[in-house]
């Protein structure tokens, strides 16, 4: 790809709906508490006033009530969020704020007084006996086009340039001029003989309801187009057990990935509760999975996930909207991939992929628990998120 075309294409690694919201901690901005104290003086709500419906999108929610200090989520317009207080706070102009739950702050501006209760979407939602929130599509070839709308494909006047494999979410299929297109999540056109979909791996770890990972046998798959192989008995890989670090609490979870088995383990304290394979990393030193201990330091429904910045790269890669996103070291992530079926293999960037399903049910198992109507969620001292140890 051409210098010019990386830079139409330059964006932060880390973007999408929850992660702008975000962008001062994802981008390693200081989002610390401001010194000012909010009053605890407690100001009285009408009788009839059951929640705060979120009226923007995205609408940021405070650690504090403070609006100049730390984020601790993002939440969906149409939310109706339970109340618990209405206090004095820094900024939020001549109104007030609300507390939503525990460290949570909304400014009232963002609400509108509700008589119904507390309601919200579980997010990303998910269609009905489907693996994915949205459906998505691969660019066949590097320096394809995306169109702000669709007659501009008539002068070939693009928006952006997308590269090979780039992912794209199909929000919207239409024909003009007798081609058909299809709409992204940001809004760009493209044309539909310039995308082909893909399988989605239907690949799912294993429940542990005994507390013993003796016996837990998971299958590797083949990768496709090897034929001589799809006879073979299927590999099998055995997780290990591993010893929980010492100030775990026995109903503390936790998550072990062990890099040379590619092996994902979820535990109960000592005790192991799901078990699946994993992809880490590729072995180089830009993209390998990095080992030690860590914390899930935020949680976003989906994100945009990107590498256009890297001009050195032989291939670049961009995925929109992929769900299930668990940043546990700097933009480093557990994160759902429906783009390969090559669990228990390295594969990826640097990230640890999971299967759809095994996303989904590890970010459903692990800290900080992303509220319905949230689009993301950041831990804190208080409510820290689960430890992510990769060896």
């Amino acid at each position: 790809m051409t210098t010019t075309a990386k830079a139409k294409l330059t964006r932060a690694r880390v973007v999408g709906r929850a992660a702008l919201a975000l962008a001062c901690v994802v981008l390693g901005c200081a989002c610390l508490l401001s010194a000012r104290a909010a009053h605890a003086e407690e100001l009285p709500l009408p009788e009839t006033v059951h929640s705060g419906e979120v009226t923007d999108d995205s609408t940021v929610v405070y650690v504090a009530a403070d609006e100049h200090g730390a984020h601790r989520g993002t939440v969906a317009i149409g939310t109706r969020l339970a109340i618990v207080t209405r206090v004095h706070g820094v900024g939020c102009g001549d109104f007030r704020f609300v507390q939503v739950g525990d460290e949570a702050f909304v400014c009232e501006q963002k609400l509108k007084w509700s008589d119904l209760p507390p309601s919200g979407v579980a997010q990303p939602p998910v269609p009905a006996g489907a693996l994915l929130p949205h459906d998505y599509a691969f660019v066949v070839s590097d320096g394809t086009g995306g169109y702000a709308r669709p007659s501009d494909s008539e002068a070939d006047e693009f928006a952006i340039v997308l590269g090979q494999d780039f992912g794209v979410v199909l929000a919207e299929r239409l024909r003009y001029g007798g081609v058909g297109f299809s709409r992204t999540a940001h809004g760009y056109y493209v044309m539909d003989e310039s995308l082909r979909t893909r399988p989605v791996s239907d690949f799912a770890g294993v429940t542990i309801t005994d507390g013993k990972l003796d016996g837990v046998e998971l299958k590797l798959r083949d990768a496709p187009g090897t034929k001589a192989k799809l006879k073979q008995k299927p590999r099998v890989v055995h997780p290990q057990l591993t010893a929980a670090p010492k100030d775990v609490t026995k109903a503390e979870r936790w998550v072990d990935v062990d890099t040379e088995r590619q092996t994902l383990v979820v535990y109960e304290g000592a005790k192991p509760i799901f078990a699946t394979l994993v992809s880490t990393g590729l072995p180089s030193p830009m993209t390998e999975t990095p080992k030690g201990e860590f914390r899930i330091w935020a949680k976003l429904a989906t994100s945009d996930m990107n590498d256009t910045e890297n001009e050195d790269a032989v291939h670049n890669y961009s995925i929109e909207s992929v769900p299930w996103v668990m940043f546990f070291h700097e933009s480093v992530a557990l994160h759902a991939a429906f783009w390969h079926d090559r669990f228990g293999e390295k594969h990826s960037h640097g990230c640890v992929n999971l299967s759809p399903r095994d996303a989904r049910t590890v970010f459903e198992l692990l800290a900080p628990t992303l509220p319905s109507g949230y689009y993301a969620i950041l831990s804190t001292a208080k409510n820290p998120g689960a430890r992510v140890i990769v060896r």
